[in-house]
C-alpha cells in the first residue's frame, strides 16, 4: 500500500527501484513511501521509470514493482521512454 509519493530533488545519491540506475545528487526523482509487511519502505524512481509507469495499466501496478523489474521485464518500453526523454539509449548507469 503506497501511503505517499512526491517528486523530490535528491540531496544524496539513490538507486532507482525500477531500473537500478544511479540517481545523482541534484537530480529529480519520485519518492514513494509505503508499508509492506508492517515495515515502512521508501523507493526512488528515475524520470524514465516514472514515464514507463505512467503509461502502464493500473491493473499491472496493483501487485507493485519488484526492484529492477522495469528494466528486466519491460526493456523495450524503458528504452522507448528513455529515448523520448533524452534522445539517447544506454546513457544512464545501470547496475
Amino acid at each position: 500500500m503506497i501511503n505517499g509519493s512526491q517528486v523530490v530533488k535528491c540531496r544524496k545519491p539513490h538507486i532507482c527501484h525500477g531500473c537500478r540506475s544511479k540517481i545523482e545528487v541534484g537530480e529529480y526523482a519520485a519518492r514513494s513511501v509505503s508499508v509492506d509487511g508492517g515495515k515502512i519502505v521508501t523507493a526512488y524512481w528515475c524520470e524514465i521509470c516514472q514515464k514507463v509507469m505512467s503509461e502502464m495499466d493500473s491493473y499491472d501496478l496493483q501487485d507493485g514493482i519488484m526492484f529492477g523489474e522495469l528494466i528486466d521485464n519491460m526493456m523495450e518500453y524503458w528504452l522507448k521512454a528513455k529515448e523520448e526523454i533524452d534522445g539517447t539509449v544506454h546513457k544512464r548507469r545501470i547496475k
